[in-house]
């Protein structure tokens, strides 16, 4: 059964002082110098990679070089596809259930068992999940009904009972997760500007634009992710969060259904 962070007799202060422990138990661990994966070789070679990644039919912006961070880090391989049982079992305060809807059966099953579709939104490249609702207190839907708004298609129609657009799925024990959106902003800010000083004592060398690509890149949270090792963001003051590493995600077999 998954425990809620806010159960009956949670006050409002009590929630937001259950989130701010999270974020605060989040940065120490980012911040503690042994949580975050190596970069992924030098930042010239990334670059030099970014580079050379053509773009597909469909791609936005930045996903090419997501795509290019991805397979560089592996992060592009399965998931674990579990029993509804199974992921019960992983189901924490800390570490909740997430839920996404997709517009086809074929993309439900492609992203436990097939190629890495990497998407795109607000929060940069990466695969978009829903929170629970019970810690967005400004939200009136729950996780499920908003994962089910982006399921509901034509010519499909409305999301049914087991429907194949609908998945579940938990973040692996020993992921590496941000729950402090500002705090990862930070983390890439502080990034570029390291790289920006490496771009400019590279300035007229057969590198710079390498580090000029790898520089562009970054902009944008998924690549900047990848590159720092972080499996996904997910800010319990915001309704939906994204997913970088897909081999870090326990993803149930059988569709979602709504919970009880």
């Amino acid at each position: 059964m998954t425990r809620s962070v806010n159960g009956p007799g949670w006050s409002r202060e009590a929630q937001l002082a259950s989130i701010e422990a999270r974020r605060r138990k989040a940065r120490a661990k980012l911040g503690s110098g042994i949580s975050r994966r190596p970069l992924p070789t030098n930042p010239i070679l990334t670059g030099s990679l970014i580079r050379e990644e053509s773009p597909q039919p469909g791609d936005g912006e930045y996903t090419a070089a997501a795509r290019a961070l991805n397979r560089r880090r592996g992060y592009d391989g399965l998931p674990t596809v579990a029993l509804g049982t199974e992921l019960n079992s992983l189901v924490r305060t800390d570490s909740p259930e997430l839920f996404r809807g997709v517009m086809e059966p074929e993309y439900a099953e492609a992203f436990k068992r097939g190629d890495f579709w990497i998407g795109g939104g607000v929060f940069g490249t990466g695969t978009y999940v829903a929170l629970p609702a019970q810690i967005n207190t400004y939200m009136s839907t729950t996780p499920f009904d908003l994962a089910v708004s982006y399921a509901n298609s034509y010519p499909l129609g409305p999301v049914t009972a087991n429907d194949p657009r609908m998945m579940r799925m938990v973040m692996k024990p020993d992921a590496m997760v941000y729950t402090d959106f500002n705090a990862f902003e930070d983390e890439i800010e502080k990034t570029l500007q390291s790289v920006d000083e490496l771009a400019e004592s590279l300035s007229g060398t057969d590198d710079y634009e390498d580090i000029a690509a790898l520089r562009n890149a970054l902009r944008d949270e998924g690549v900047a992710g990848a590159y720092l090792g972080i499996d996904a963001q997910l800010d319990p003051a915001s309704p939906a969060g994204t997913i970088y590493n897909r081999t870090a995600v326990v993803v149930q077999d059988a569709p979602a259904v709504r919970p009880q």
